[in-house]
């Protein structure tokens, strides 16, 4: 079974973060850069292809009459209609190669750190199909940044390092493996280069200038990692000594002389870094 579906992945997917609101603002506001949509106050219909559980449509619903969500797990979609208690919002089970929306419909379609896993000529054809004169697609998601290394608290005086060359060889390490077996989440973490060099018939522009940070544990910042169906199998192919993900957290901790401390005893602070994808008539 593929990473991404089954009960098991929607279980891992709710430990997700959600992303802060400012980044549903920050793709309203270029969508009302479109000439003819300067003076919009709410708009008609968003769709997220590939929602999963609803919570990147959530920032979304204020901005428009209609919104629409469909995920290929059908486990992400009940948890979708469970969560999101709107009138103005639906979801389904369907794929990106037949949106159940009408011909230039749509004024916005999201796509949220799904689109390594549709085929991209079939999604484009179906943005071509849905999206108004004056429509927008937006697929975005984030990838590892920096990060930074506090002592731990007992020592909460002395100054905090830079952890980020570590985090990088662990992200190298993951990139690796998912080129070698030529998985589609290779193409995530090169944070959609190759996906935005493939896209024609449209407009198009790329933004990488959004980050937001998290203050976490070493133990929270794991959790985090393991969130991830594909780098929980990742991290499953090795025992715990010798396991990438417990390497780079020994690693950090040898940063700031505090190793053999418990990992939630270490303070983190994590960067992560946003791209966007902007497609548009």
């Amino acid at each position: 079974m593929e990473d991404y579906l089954g009960e098991e992945a929607a279980n891992v997917y709710t430990k997700n973060p959600k992303f802060p609101p400012h980044i549903a603002e920050y793709v309203m506001n270029r969508l009302k850069k479109i000439k003819g949509n300067e003076n919009f106050e709410k708009f008609e219909l968003v769709v997220d292809a590939g929602c999963g559980n609803g919570k990147s449509l959530l920032d979304f619903l204020p901005f428009f009459q209609r919104s629409i969500g469909f995920d290929v797990n059908e486990n992400q979609v009940r948890r979708a209609k469970e969560s999101i208690k709107s009138e103005t919002a639906t979801f389904y089970v369907g794929i990106e190669e037949s949106m159940l929306v009408e011909d230039k419909s749509v004024d916005l379609l999201l796509n949220v750190g799904a689109l390594h896993f549709m085929d991209l000529a079939t999604f484009l054809k179906e943005c071509r199909r849905v999206l108004k004169s004056t429509g927008l697609c937006a697929t975005y998601d984030s990838s590892f940044s920096r990060l930074e290394v506090h002592f731990p608290v007992k020592n909460a005086n002395q100054k905090t390092a830079d952890g980020s060359g570590i985090l990088t060889s662990y992200r190298t390490t993951l990139y690796r493996y998912y080129i070698e077996a030529n998985h589609p989440t290779a193409e995530w973490l090169n944070r959609y280069e190759q996906i935005y060099e493939r896209v024609t018939g449209f407009n198009k522009e790329r933004n990488d200038d959004v980050t937001y940070d998290y203050n976490m544990t070493l133990k929270e910042l794991k959790m985090f990692f393991l969130s991830f169906p594909t780098f929980r199998k990742h991290h499953n192919l090795f025992g715990e000594e010798s396991a990438p993900l417990n390497i780079m957290g020994e690693d950090l901790k040898k940063l700031v002389n505090a190793e053999g401390i418990d990992d939630e005893k270490l303070q983190l602070r994590f960067t992560l870094s946003m791209f966007f994808l902007f497609l548009y008539n």
